[in-house]
């Protein structure tokens, strides 16, 4: 169902639909397509398909990773995630991301150079009981935006 609902570009006047998608590792190859109502949850859609994804995971032969963007990742979900190897970003509004990033950048010799202007760490983390290595990220292209923004407010 098409329907007026919330809008990220903070337009009220479009109607909105979400299509879940789900496409194959090798290639992104659409295996299954889904059109959902505007309103409907990421949040419980990702608990809902994660929890289906366990069983056929556990009987495939190879490793699967299960890959979504930071919606994926919610207290809610962590049950599932514990079944599946899963690849996504972590939210910036968990508490946990924060203290990590200063842990890092307090830490400027041990980060690995990426290429010119890119630079990665690399953290092993136990979060919502889920061993977890994380990787944070910076580029010189990001921190002057940053600036920018700091200098606008």
């Amino acid at each position: 169902m098409i329907k007026l609902g919330y809008s990220k570009d903070h337009r009220p006047d479009l109607k909105q639909v979400m299509l879940e998608m789900m496409v194959s590792q090798d290639g992104g190859i659409p295996l299954i397509g889904k059109a959902l109502d505007g309103n409907a949850s990421d949040n419980t859609v990702f608990k809902e398909r994660s929890g289906q994804l366990i069983e056929s995971f556990k009987a495939s032969e190879t490793p699967r990773y299960l890959i979504a963007d930071c919606k994926l990742y919610t207290e809610k979900n962590a049950p599932n995630l514990k079944e599946l190897l899963f690849i996504t970003r972590i939210p910036n509004n968990i508490k946990r991301v924060n203290e990590i990033i200063e842990q890092t950048l307090a830490a400027p010799n041990d980060w690995q150079k990426l290429d010119d202007g890119r630079m990665m760490k690399t953290v092993e983390i136990e979060h919502y009981d889920i061993k977890q290595r994380w990787h944070v990220l910076s580029s010189e292209t990001s921190k002057q935006r940053a600036i920018k923004q700091v200098d606008k407010k």
